[in-house]
């Protein structure tokens, strides 16, 4: 028995000298760079405590107000050295805020849905992926910061990581200055980035006002608008770019929109021209139209129904409707001739009630016009209020199959219809169309003042969209008062 534990206790003390063995070379490994890295502890007044497994150390104090962390952190690929990352974070870096180098990941993670925050600048959001809450990222990524965010990723392994400022050397720093340069780049990094929250107003406004991009400018003032309405900077901001005419008109539209009764004179301004974006006059009008007396607002309703293009037109007309209005006759007559089909069928709609037959010779002449919706409204009006003498002027527009889409033939096949019913049983001097549903179905008659009736029999067919077949000689009757 004594012989048993004597040879197991040899074998305990061969393993415990094989793990000596083994370790000595890892100890004497870490040597270099535990000394260096005591050696920049001391000198940046930090600490420095021993990284689990006691070969390595950890170095955490705090920095120009920044806490900052050194450590040594294994690759993804076992096979290479150790990576030294230096982490740095505090006050007026937000935890959200993340910003790295554009890489086949993060392209692919955008190809997904999942989206950046854009500067406007799309050559600095072609090269960085930016993530966060869109203020805190704006507000500190101007011009200068832009710039100077390039740099610190182009060095290889700086980021910022939710909050946190991180440059990283791709092995084992065994040089104590070295280490000491990778703290200060850091640090420099975190106070760059810094920034208070109180002081966010103020670089986005600056960055809206003299940032040489359009596009930065116009994020700057539509985060302004949204984070920040009732600061002061925010309305400084957008007082300025409005009276900056060489700013692009949807960002004028934007800053005037928020100055309320101060920017109104600058929505007129953009209604009025005719080289602003048909949608950014779309929303002046619709502001102006809310904003101003009915008596100021309508006379730029009337305009912008005359002189926009389609979406101009529809927000004039949906204004109109609004502030239940529609111009005089004169102006709705004016705009019978008008370019755009809105116009045209709200101005027919309107005449026809209010001018009944008067308005059929008007009517006419859009039978031809190239907009289908326009020869189906003018062929419903004549329906409405049109005589005997505009059955030619429809026949003719449902022998054009050029202009005989399904709406518009329905359309005229509807007025002449309409026509012929309204037209039976005429008084004398008068000319009627029989309607249909009789044994005189179709007739054409003149009738007498002294009760003769001159009557030529037609076809029954009411759509007359083919040459009428010859008709026999019609038969004079008289009335028994005068036979």
């Amino acid at each position: 028995m004594a012989e048993v534990l004597i040879f197991v206790l040899l074998i305990v003390a061969a393993v415990a000298a094989a793990l000596n063995l083994l370790r000595e070379p890892q100890s004497d490994r870490y040597a270099a760079e535990r000394s260096a890295w005591q050696s920049a502890a001391e000198r940046l007044r930090i600490g420095a405590v021993p990284e689990p497994g006691g070969f390595g150390l950890r170095l955490v104090g705090i920095v120009k107000d920044f806490t900052v962390a050194v450590e040594s952190v294994d690759p993804p690929d076992s096979e290479k050295p150790p990576i030294t990352r230096v982490s740095v974070w505090g006050p007026g870096l937000p935890a959200g805020l993340s910003a790295t180098r554009e890489s086949v990941l993060t392209r692919v993670r955008s190809a997904f849905g999942f989206s950046d925050v854009q500067t406007g600048d799309a050559d600095f959001d072609a090269r960085i992926l930016r993530a966060g809450p869109e203020a805190d990222v704006l507000g500190r990524l101007d011009a200068e910061h832009r710039l100077e965010l390039l740099r610190f990723v182009a060095r290889g392994g700086g980021r910022i990581e939710r909050g946190r400022i991180v440059l990283e050397e791709t092995e084992a720093v065994t040089d104590p200055q070295r280490l000491m340069d990778l703290v200060a780049s850091a640090t420099a990094a975190a106070q760059s980035f810094s920034l208070h929250d109180d002081k966010v107003p103020e670089r986005l406004a600056a960055s809206a006002v003299r940032d040489q991009i359009d596009a930065v400018r116009r994020r700057a003032v539509e985060v302004l608008v949204r984070h920040y309405p009732v600061a002061p900077e925010t309305r400084r901001a957008c007082a300025t770019t409005v009276e900056n005419r060489l700013n692009p008109a949807d960002l004028r539209l934007t800053a005037a929109l928020h100055l309320g009764t101060a920017g109104l004179p600058t929505l007129e301004e953009l209604l009025r021209d005719p080289a602003v974006p048909d949608a950014t006059r779309a929303r002046a009008l619709a502001r102006l139209a809310e904003a101003l007396p009915r008596e100021r607002a309508l006379p730029l309703v009337e305009f912008g129904m005359e002189a926009g293009g389609a979406m101009l037109q529809e927000e004039a007309e949906k204004c109109l409707r609004e502030m239940r209005h529609l111009p005089e006759t004169a102006t709705l007559q004016r705009w019978l001739g008008a370019r755009l089909a809105p116009t045209v069928e709200l101005a027919i709609a309107e005449l026809t009630a209010r001018l009944g037959s008067a308005l059929e010779p008007e009517l006419r002449p859009l039978l031809t016009r190239a907009e289908a919706s326009i020869r189906a409204a003018a062929a419903t009006a004549l329906g409405h209020v049109g005589t005997a003498a505009s059955i030619e002027h429809l026949q003719s527009c449902a022998r054009d199959a050029s202009l005989m889409e399904a709406n518009v033939r329905n359309a005229v096949i509807d007025a002449l219809r309409a026509i012929r019913s309204r037209m039976d049983g005429a008084q004398g001097g008068c000319l009627s169309l029989a309607a249909e549903g009789g044994d005189a179905a179709g007739a054409l008659s003149v009738a007498t003042i002294d009760a003769g009736a001159l009557s030529v029999a037609e076809a029954r067919d009411p759509a007359p969209l083919e040459a009428a077949p010859a008709r026999p000689r019609p038969e004079i009757r008289r009335t028994q008062e005068n036979a």
